[in-house]
């Protein structure tokens, strides 16, 4: 593995995810502050090492309870300001990123990191410039005490518009959809692996899809199928995985989507999406989809493929033309 930098938070969070997502081998994150919703971003926390500053106001009573509930071995250290996520024989993430849904969620700060082989980085090194102690619950107690929103109250967490994604295209997109009678269940691979990555029940979403097109780490705008150019209900999907699914599972199985996108957290949990869906988007959206179904077939264009050039011209069109 080569140095890679990584230039935004979805690539702090893909990364992070990639190196976690086995459990084999040791792992260790040395993170300066953990947040409440610090689980959502470590799969497989039981065993992980984490060493944090129990700072109050910055670092979250209830995200170290919860990652030691799940087996995570949890360390406090003061005045650490470091943020490294290293797996063993896998990589290591070096970023500015926290180990929080600030740093790493939907309306994450502005992050950037590089990923860089397990062996170029001694972590033992690092581990040797801390005092480690155990957690207590005097210490615990402490930071439930302060408001572990302070550290960041006076950010101010921006989200994108279409505006913005017009101005420079960052942050990639495909395209999917569903029909009305579409089936909306979980097939078992998705279930068995949403559970044993992030130990929850089910998925935050799933999306049937082809043998090809979808790939992980993909942002896919889904919309709902109406006639024969209508599009409604837009709503961004992340996607963690893409499992099989059986034909045993009759009632799922579509030989023509034999496949399920997986998306294991809730939205704010994700990276951030590319733009935020708001009723002007929508509106010019359906305007779009409305024009390009008379001159077109609609199906092609939204079929797991990117927005191409001339739907997303006339799309920016409809979007000046119609403010709320």
């Amino acid at each position: 593995m080569s140095c890679t930098v990584l230039y935004t938070s979805a690539d702090v969070y893909a990364a992070i995810q990639m190196l976690f997502a086995t459990a084999k081998g040791r792992r260790v994150v040395v993170a300066a502050f953990v947040g409440s919703d610090a689980l959502a971003f470590l799969p497989k926390p039981k065993g992980i090492e984490v060493y944090c500053w129990p700072k109050p106001g910055s670092t979250s009573a209830t995200g170290i309870k919860d990652l030691q509930k799940k087996g995570a071995l949890v360390s406090f250290a003061d005045r650490v300001h470091s943020k490294v996520y290293w797996a063993e024989g896998r990589g290591a993430v070096v970023a500015s990123a926290n180990l929080s849904k600030s740093a790493l969620g939907a309306t994450s700060l502005v992050e950037t990191g590089v990923l860089i082989p397990a062996e170029a980085f001694d972590i033992n090194k690092l581990l040797a410039q801390m005092t480690p102690r155990p957690v207590t619950d005097e210490g615990l107690k402490k930071l439930k005490k302060a408001n572990p929103r302070a550290h960041f109250a006076n950010l101010e967490k921006k989200v994108r518009t279409f505006a913005d994604w017009l101005r420079n295209r960052s942050g990639r997109w495909k395209w999917s959809y569903y029909d009305e009678i579409q089936e909306d269940a979980e097939c078992r691979a998705a279930v068995a692996w949403a559970r044993e990555m992030y130990g929850v029940k089910e998925s935050a979403k799933t999306q049937f899809c082809r043998t090809r097109g979808i790939s992980i780490k993909d942002w896919l705008l889904i919309v709902r199928r109406s006639g024969d150019s209508g599009v409604l209900s837009p709503e961004w999907m992340y996607v963690n995985q893409i499992v099989k699914v059986t034909p045993a599972e009759k009632h799922l199985y579509d030989r023509r989507w034999p496949r399920q996108a997986v998306q294991a957290q809730p939205l704010s949990m994700c990276p951030q999406p590319p733009f935020a869906i708001d009723k002007r988007f929508t509106r010019a959206l359906k305007l779009t989809a409305k024009e390009w179904g008379q001159k077109h077939r609609l199906e092609t264009q939204i079929d797991e493929k990117r927005p191409t050039d001339a739907f997303l011209a006339a799309l920016e069109r409809n979007w000046i033309a119609n403010p709320l």
